[in-house]
């Protein structure tokens, strides 16, 4: 079937070709988070192009970006291969999130508004529709919506911009396609929306690290049922020497 000119091959709309290498970065950094991409697995700039249906060179500097990141290291044959991410790699990513995130949010309690205010209800309203809906797109949309308003609120920009890159190391899907964190995710808002309303700090901090604290045992829940971590970590890194090598 022809497509038109904002389509790609598979009839996904096309992105802009600014964004391209971002966007690639974003969705390989997700596949290997949730273990679509395992630890020594190769990642070939043809087959991911064609996957992503984008040129090899989008997918060659987002590789390129990983690498300096860590995730992935150069392999054989114009490829990359992917690095181990153990167990204590998930927890400082959440433990880190979740510092910068309680400042932002103990931030906004100080500058909250009853405008302010209603923003964040309305889109925890929307995350409680689409959680309800079972609309994995729409929960993802409204949760980042309500810390962007949070953060937003806090009047730290750098801050702002360090937790929004951050939050590119969480699979998203992975937690908007489980129904009970959907449910536990409204609930957890809810709560951390009633600290910020009475400014307590305590409170504030809290509801913040249980939900980063949540996240990051469900994102290893996962990443153990899928068989991450099936072989020792020692075995995977014999396997990325060699294949490096």
């Amino acid at each position: 079937m022809a497509t038109t000119p904002e389509e790609g091959s598979n009839g996904r709309p096309r992105r802009r070709r600014s964004q391209l290498s971002d966007d690639v970065a974003r969705d390989l950094r997700a596949w290997i988070m949730s273990g679509k991409l395992r630890p020594g697995a190769a990642v070939h700039l043809e087959e991911t192009a064609t996957e992503l249906d984008v040129s090899i060179t989008p997918v060659r500097d987002a590789l390129l970006t990983l690498c300096g990141e860590g995730f992935v290291e150069p392999g054989h044959r114009r490829g990359f291969v992917v690095t181990q991410l153990s167990r204590e790699d998930v927890l400082d990513i959440f433990w880190l999130q979740s510092r910068v995130a309680v400042e932002l949010a103990q931030r906004a309690a100080g500058h909250l508004t009853p405008p302010g205010i209603d923003a964040l209800q309305r889109h925890i309203d929307r995350l409680r529709t689409a959680v309800t809906a079972r609309d994995v797109d729409a929960i993802a949309n409204a949760e980042f919506a309500f810390h962007r308003e949070l953060n937003h609120l806090a009047r730290a920009s750098k801050l702002a911009w360090f937790s929004l890159k951050m939050s590119w190391y969480a699979p998203q899907r992975m937690y908007s396609t489980d129904h009970t964190w959907g449910e536990f995710a409204v609930a957890s808002h809810e709560r951390l929306l009633a600290a910020l309303r009475e400014a307590d700090m305590t409170q504030i901090a809290v509801e913040t690290q249980v939900l980063f604290a949540d996240a990051a045992q469900r994102l290893l829940a996962h990443l153990e049922h899928v068989g991450v971590w099936d072989e020792s970590e020692e075995s995977a890194a014999d396997t990325l020497a060699d294949s490096s090598s």
